[in-house]
């Protein structure tokens, strides 16, 4: 993850990449705390940025609360508004199956979603954030290989091809995420962060190197 800088905002995309960055690297949410980190530096800085992150967000400092979406009100009119942007409630094909038992037989039906029916968007949160997760486990594969063999390395250009491409394409799983992060867009300059919420600044760069 790059160092944050003073020229730029940071928005809930800033606060969904330290959530990937800390958990490809601490996969035990349980452990997220200043206690659980204390002897790893690179991941208690981590830690730090995305605690200050949820709370400029206005989020509970609770990263099992973050995975899971519970911190969505799904009742609050920031939410409700977001529903015709994730979901094209026209289409059809946007439902459910259900089986029943017929003559013996099993038969499924399918059913368009109903607009009470989208009230769910934890769990629109959660299916997101999960597989964005296993990505982002693909997408490290390559991290911090320098040099290898000549033929390893041919094979590390075509990981790294592939995983260019997931990256082009991930913007489909990374803007309802986003969205659903902070449905007002809402964005914070990195003095505000530092002075209000004791965003760290440290340079990961150099202390990750320091700690291989």
């Amino acid at each position: 993850m790059t160092n944050p800088t003073s020229a730029r905002a940071f928005t809930s995309r800033d606060l969904l990449a330290v959530y990937l960055d800390l958990k490809g690297l601490q996969s035990d949410l349980r452990t997220w705390t200043e206690k659980g980190l204390a002897s790893n530096p690179p991941r208690l800085i981590r830690f730090r940025r995305f605690r200050a992150l949820l709370a400029a967000f206005g989020l509970p400092e609770d990263p099992e609360m973050f995975s899971s979406g519970y911190f969505i009100d799904a009742a609050d009119p920031l939410y409700a508004a977001l529903i015709p942007e994730l979901v094209d409630m026209n289409d059809n094909s946007v439902g459910k199956f259900s089986t029943s038992l017929v003559d013996g037989s099993v038969r499924a039906t399918f059913a368009p979603l109903q607009p009470e029916e989208f009230n769910g968007l934890p769990s629109l949160f959660r299916t997101l954030l999960a597989y964005r997760r296993e990505v982002e486990r693909c997408l490290q594969h390559t991290d911090g290989i320098l040099e290898a063999p000549k033929i390893v390395w041919l094979g590390l250009t075509r990981v790294r091809h592939v995983n260019n491409a997931i990256r082009d394409v991930l913007e489909v799983i990374d803007e309802p995420l986003a969205r659903l992060i902070s449905p007002e867009d809402r964005s914070f300059t990195l003095e505000h962060l530092v002075e209000h919420h004791g965003y760290p600044t440290d340079d990961l760069d150099q202390i990750d190197w320091e700690w291989r």
